[in-house]
């Protein structure tokens, strides 16, 4: 697998990462998932809102 190799080192810099740069990159990763879902559930609740009002009038 020399492909996943060269692919890990470019990845990792000149190895592997601490423990804590793990951590720190799976939280961020989190972080951002959870705002993009919020965004979607805002922009969702507008665009419902926008049709029931345009439904209503």
């Amino acid at each position: 697998m020399p492909f996943i190799d060269k692919l890990r080192d470019t990845l990792n810099g000149s190895g592997t990462r601490s423990r804590s740069e793990q951590v720190e990159i799976l939280w961020r990763a989190w972080a951002f998932a959870a705002v993009c879902g919020i965004l979607a559930c805002i922009g969702t609740l507008v665009v419902t809102i926008a049709r029931l009002v345009e439904l209503l009038t």
